[in-house]
């Protein structure tokens, strides 16, 4: 009954991907871990959101790819609409408030026309 019930939940798993995401997962913790000396409760919260990842991994992956192909082109129409709206209600900059230009161009000339911030040694 275990053995079943491992396998169903296994079944739609990439074992191979799913050990080198859980090698990089550690890695990661690991790496927080040791810049996190003073706040250990850092790394209980980021094994917590990896374990919630793991899960919403888990259920994409009960879904079949056709599901995710249906849906992908008019999710993907509805977020570039809804980001041309964001763009168009964003207040203006003050008019006393300067944009900085790209890094390495200058006023009047185009980043292609800059001159080089640091000289060659």
């Amino acid at each position: 009954m275990i053995r079943r019930l491992v396998e169903r939940l296994t079944e739609k798993i990439d074992g191979p991907l799913f050990a080198l995401v859980c090698c990089v997962l550690v890695i990661g913790l690991a790496t927080l871990y040791s810049a996190a000396y003073q706040a250990p409760g850092r790394v209980g919260a980021q094994a917590l959101n990896v374990l919630l990842a793991l899960a919403l991994m888990w259920v994409a992956a009960q879904v079949p790819p056709q599901v995710f192909m249906r849906y992908a082109l008019p999710a993907f129409v509805l977020r570039r609409v809804v980001r041309r709206r964001e763009e168009r209600r964003a207040p203006m900059a003050s008019p006393g408030i300067r944009q900085r230009p790209a890094f390495g161009a200058h006023e009047g000339r185009d980043a292609a026309h800059a001159r080089p911030v640091f000289s060659p040694a």
